[in-house]
């Protein structure tokens, strides 16, 4: 990764963090808005009251945009926090022993592995409404396999390595081994670029849904809920941004979701060749 790319994700990741931690704690600078106040004046420019303009429901685009970051990390979190306890859980499992518990997590894997995900959070949706926690977390458990398949795949070969045997020899307990001499020194690599994967993919799912009213509910903001209220503004991207007729608000969003998934996305592949380098793999 050169420098100029690191100094831009670098940027990236502070101006996401502030925009995070504004949402979180209820600063909307340069006034205190109330989540989608409708009491604006109609589709103004940005101005120093309202930093991205006003939309065609007299709601602070900043306001909003600012709401919407903080959904995004939520939702990254929701699913990436499950993600890695059963991506662990079942790659561990599988293949540290060979039993009869790691042959039932084995074909667990391949089960969870089979499910086409959009499909079955369409179909949770449509027995249990969208409660996006629930479906966030859902959808960490059931991509969990991908994560598990690379943690497998590195314990199998590690397990025939001698360093296995001579801990257990030295008095260290499998909890050790695993978590210290496999888990750390050999897979937080692929463990942290996996996170980045899930992130961007739960934001991405995140926004879909919200973009067809089915992700967080209508009192929440969302970037996908933004993107839907743009579609139906009587504007355009195709203008100059200084025109009356820039859709400020689609554009805002777009760029938004473009460079934060590609962005995570660039990072899991940068630690993962960056594993293979210090493995001396090409």
């Amino acid at each position: 990764m050169n420098k100029t790319l690191k100094k831009i994700l670098l940027v990236l990741a502070v101006i996401y963090a502030i925009l995070i931690m504004m949402g979180i704690f209820d600063y909307i600078p340069p006034n205190f808005y109330k989540l989608h106040q409708a009491n604006f004046s109609q589709a103004l420019p940005p101005s120093a009251d309202h930093l991205l303009g006003t939309d065609w429901w007299k709601k602070d685009v900043f306001t909003e945009f600012v709401y919407g970051a903080k959904s995004t990390f939520y939702s990254g979190m929701l699913a990436g926090i499950p993600f890695l306890i059963f991506g662990i859980l079942l790659g561990v499992g599988s293949a540290y022993q060979a039993n009869r518990t790691s042959y039932y997590l084995d074909k667990l894997l391949e089960i969870l592995n089979s499910f086409p995900k959009l499909i079955v959070l369409l179909i949770i949706i449509g027995l249990f409404g969208n409660h996006m926690v629930m479906l966030m977390m859902i959808f960490g458990i059931i991509s969990a396999p991908k994560l598990a398949e690379l943690i497998k795949g590195k314990v199998l070969a590690l397990r025939k390595e001698a360093f296995v045997d001579s801990s257990i020899a030295l008095g260290l307990s499998h909890a050790q081994i695993i978590f210290k001499h496999i888990l750390y020194y050999n897979c937080r690599h692929i463990i942290i670029g996996q996170f980045f994967f899930i992130y961007a993919a739960a934001i991405l799912v995140e926004a879909s849904l919200s973009y067809v009213n089915l992700g967080f509910s209508q009192t929440s903001a969302s970037w996908g809920y933004m993107l839907s209220e743009a579609r139906s503004e009587p504007k355009t991207l195709f203008t100059w941004p200084w025109d009356s007729d820039f859709n400020l608000k689609a554009f805002v969003v777009i760029s938004s979701l473009t460079l934060l998934t590609l962005s995570m996305v660039y990072l899991a592949e940068w630690l993962k060749n960056r594993d293979h380098l210090l493995k001396g793999i090409e």
